[in-house]
């Protein structure tokens, strides 16, 4: 088989894991021209190993969910060496099962969706596909459906499209942007400030504040202000958000805001932190607010 796995924790694979592994594979070889004949090897590790590689690699100390690392830079030398009948070895892709497990549990679908997304997240990284510019998490979301689509794992079992585009450095990026925002926060009667940044699909972000009102009522949110800004300049679709607040515990957005949210995007992504944003909670609008109001809803009742 072309993907040599290597299970170091003893990890519990979805069931006929194998097969789809190898539909995968073939889906992956076919739309982008590979050599079926290559080999990849796969490793599902935990969550301490996969931060060490993070830290080791990136210079990141934080855990993730997958890394890949790719043996040829260049499409050309790879050609040269299936012509001249060498071996070929693709790279390495590491998955963190336990983050697997608890990023299925909290975009609400399978932990076989989840370790196919994972799996073609990281294959694509190996064939050159990145996501640090919007055109690029464009076409990376593309194939990566497509992938998913030609081994019949659809878009309505996938999870937040954080998965697909945002890596360890661009959710910093965004707690970042929240923490900036935050320093305009207009608190003077709680002294609560809040900042907010909201991930649009076609890579625009939007930040808000909280603006506190002397009637109380009239106070609006920091998640609701970068809403409606983000609505305002023709934003419709979400990726994530990253809420920054008081206190040492993160706290969620409210009642309000979560419906409000979830108007347009019920699956997003939420990273949670405190003050300096140094470590974050992640969950999902769909975790936090599993049956949201809507019009269907309420014709249904």
């Amino acid at each position: 088989m072309p993907i040599v796995r290597v299970n170091e924790i003893g990890a519990r694979l979805p069931e006929d894991w194998e097969a789809l592994e190898t539909a995968i594979w073939q889906a992956y070889v076919s739309r982008e021209d590979l050599p079926d004949a290559g080999e990849l090897d796969l490793t599902l590790v935990d969550d301490a190993t996969i931060q060490e590689l993070n830290k080791t690699h990136r210079q990141l100390d934080k855990s993730t969910d997958v890394l890949s690392f790719p043996m040829y830079d260049d499409r050309d030398d790879l050609a040269a060496d299936v012509q001249a009948g060498l071996p070929v070895i693709l790279g390495d892709i590491m998955i963190s099962v336990p983050t697997a497990e608890r990023q299925a549990q909290a975009y609400g679908h399978s932990f076989k969706r989840e370790m196919a997304y994972l799996l073609v997240h990281g294959l694509l990284h190996i064939a050159g596909y990145d996501h640090m510019s919007a055109e690029e998490k464009s076409a990376m979301r593309r194939a990566e459906e497509a992938i998913l689509a030609d081994v019949d794992v659809p878009r309505d079992t996938a999870p937040s499209k954080t998965a697909a585009v945002l890596d360890e450095a661009d959710v910093q990026a965004l707690i970042d942007a929240a923490r900036a925002a935050r320093l305009q926060a207009y608190a003077p009667y709680s002294g609560y400030a809040v900042g907010a940044a909201l991930l649009a699909a076609d890579g625009r972000r939007f930040c808000g504040v909280n603006v506190e009102n002397a009637s109380y009522g009239a106070t609006c949110c920091a998640e609701r202000t970068a809403l409606f800004a983000a609505v305002t300049a023709g934003a419709r679709d979400f990726i994530a958000l990253a809420l920054v607040t008081e206190g040492d515990e993160p706290a969620p957005p409210c009642g309000l805001c979560r419906q409000a949210l979830a108007e347009f995007s019920p699956d997003l992504a939420i990273y949670l932190a405190g003050p300096t944003g140094e470590t974050y909670r992640r969950t999902s609008l769909a975790a936090l607010f599993p049956e949201a109001f809507s019009l269907s809803t309420k014709e249904s009742v």
